[in-house]
């Protein structure tokens, strides 16, 4: 008996070892408690022998949840004749990752298709232009100058148009160069601020970036602020250990969940002359410098995070 009880001891040992090497998080669940669990499961989740299942995780044989601003995989397998083996997964990386390539497909998809279009286009507006030119030459009545006038206002909102279009068809020439992400937003703040209240706070750094891409990037969520109704946006710069983190956020009109879901995709705008692009352009730009755009959910403020990594990638 001795020896028996030795060998369960050694094979028990090495079973326990066995499981706290796996990077996935695994329990036993018996008689309504966790009578086994490995070190993943305890670092990432808290969970630990003698207590209950917590109620996130169900007993669905494979579902994935949300728990903790994370995205989850739970497995769960039968054992002996009323336990049951719990495999846990953070796949929010994954999931991520996905929709990354999702994203840019659909981009680069529409992307070429709109290069097309925006060929055919661009010829009949230039000979309009031209036209449009030559008429402005010739002697024309108060309300034919005043009809010229909004033929050439709306000429330069297509090709305007035209020119966000061609954007999603070739990606920018990225260059990156060293320098404070604060500097291109106090230029911004004195030229596109114009009746609005910054609030800046926090510490900032230099980080690499393409200089033209993050201008853009702010000038469009400065924009979408001015023209929310807002009066105040605060910014917030915090060094973290993997990336310079630069919070804005607006007290204009939030947006409401539905919104918030799709901001990032094309043509999707709550403006009426809006195209739909330009956070979507801004992303996916961002993105060729591994700096990463996310819109926070706030029933009050409308708040994006800038994620610039700390070093050259």
């Amino acid at each position: 008996l001795l020896d028996r009880a030795e060998t369960l001891n050694v094979l028990s040992t090495k079973l326990q070892q066995t499981i706290d090497s796996i990077p996935l998080s695994i329990l036993v669940l018996e008689n309504e408690l966790i009578t086994l669990v490995n070190t993943t499961a305890k670092e990432s989740w808290a969970l630990e022998v003698q207590t209950p299942l917590p109620q996130w995780i169900g007993r669905e044989s494979r579902v994935e949840v949300a728990h903790q601003n994370r995205i989850v995989n739970v497995e769960v397998h039968t054992f002996g004749t009323s336990g049951y083996i719990v495999v846990i997964e953070d796949v929010t990386k994954k999931v991520a990752s996905r929709e990354q390539v999702n994203r840019t497909q659909r981009l680069a998809l529409i992307g070429n298709m709109l290069a097309q279009v925006t060929h055919e286009i661009r010829n009949p507006l230039n000979a309009m232009s031209l036209n449009v030119e030559m008429l402005s030459d010739e002697p024309l009545s108060e309300l034919g100058r005043e009809m010229l006038g909004i033929i050439q206002t709306e000429i330069a909102r297509l090709e305007e148009s035209t020119h966000k279009y061609l954007s999603l068809s070739r990606p920018p020439d990225v260059s990156l160069e060293e320098l404070d992400p604060k500097d291109i937003v106090m230029g911004l703040i004195q030229y596109e601020g114009q009746g609005i209240t910054f609030d800046v706070t926090g510490q900032s750094r230099t980080v690499y970036v393409d200089s033209n891409i993050l201008r853009r990037c702010l000038r469009n969520i400065f924009r979408n602020a001015t023209e929310s109704g807002c009066s105040t946006i605060s910014i917030t710069y915090t060094v973290g250990t993997e990336y310079l983190v630069i919070v804005i956020s607006n007290n204009g009109t939030p947006m409401v969940p539905s919104e918030t879901a799709r901001v990032f995709e094309p043509f999707f705008t709550t403006k009426a002359q809006g195209t739909g692009l330009g956070l979507a352009i801004c992303k996916q730009e961002l993105e060729y410098f591994h700096a990463k755009l996310e819109l926070r959910l706030d029933a009050e403020e409308t708040t994006f995070e800038l994620q610039i990594p700390l070093t050259r990638t």
